[in-house]
C-alpha cells in the first residue's frame, strides 16, 4: 500500500512539473516568438475579418511594400498593409492615393476624374518610417489619419489566419 502512494504521488509530481514546464514553454513562446490576435474591426475587409485569428510573428524586424502588420498606434492595437517603405513618397489626393508616382489606390474609377485630382498631403517617409492603410480604406483609420509610423511601433507580421482558415486574397 505504501509503495502504490509513493508510486502515485511520484506519477502526479511528474505529471506536475511537465505542465509547469509546457506553461512555461508556452509562455515564453507566445511572449518572445509569435502570437496569436483575434482581429477586431472592418478596416482589413475582405483579407481579414472581424473575429478572424492570425498567427503573428513578432521576432520578423524586416518589413515591406503589402506586408500586413500589427502595430500600436496611440496605445490602440491595430492590423495594417503597408504601402510605403522608408524614403518613399506618398502623395494623398482626394481620389486616390499615389507613392512613388505609380497610381495604387483609387477611390473612383473614372480616369479623367483621377487627372483633375487634387493632392491634399505629400508624405516623404524618413528612415524606419512606413504608411500603412487597411485594405477596406473607406473605413479604416491608418496613415492617412495618423500619419507614417516608425518601425519601433510595429509588434509584428501577420504571417497566416487561423481561424477561418483560408489564404489571403
Amino acid at each position: 500500500m505504501i509503495n502504490e502512494n509513493r508510486n502515485s504521488f511520484f506519477i502526479n509530481t511528474k505529471i506536475i512539473v511537465a505542465l509547469i514546464i509546457y506553461i512555461l514553454i508556452l509562455t515564453f513562446v507566445n511572449n518572445f516568438v509569435f502570437t496569436f490576435i483575434r482581429v477586431s474591426g472592418d478596416s482589413m475587409e475582405n483579407t481579414l475579418s472581424n473575429g478572424n485569428i492570425i498567427f503573428v510573428n513578432i521576432t520578423e524586424n524586416n518589413f515591406y511594400k503589402n506586408d500586413i502588420v500589427v502595430s500600436s498606434v496611440n496605445n490602440r492595437r491595430t492590423i495594417k498593409r503597408i504601402i510605403g517603405v522608408p524614403y518613399d513618397l506618398i502623395k494623398i489626393a482626394e481620389c486616390c492615393i499615389v507613392v512613388n508616382d505609380k497610381k495604387l489606390l483609387c477611390f473612383k474609377n473614372n480616369v479623367s476624374y483621377f487627372n483633375n485630382c487634387v493632392v491634399i498631403k505629400e508624405i516623404k517617409l524618413n528612415e524606419n518610417e512606413f504608411f500603412i492603410i487597411g485594405d477596406n480604406y473607406a473605413r479604416s483609420f491608418d496613415s492617412r489619419d495618423h500619419g507614417a509610423i516608425n518601425r519601433s511601433d510595429i509588434l509584428g507580421i501577420v504571417s497566416f489566419r487561423i481561424f477561418p482558415y483560408k489564404s489571403f486574397r
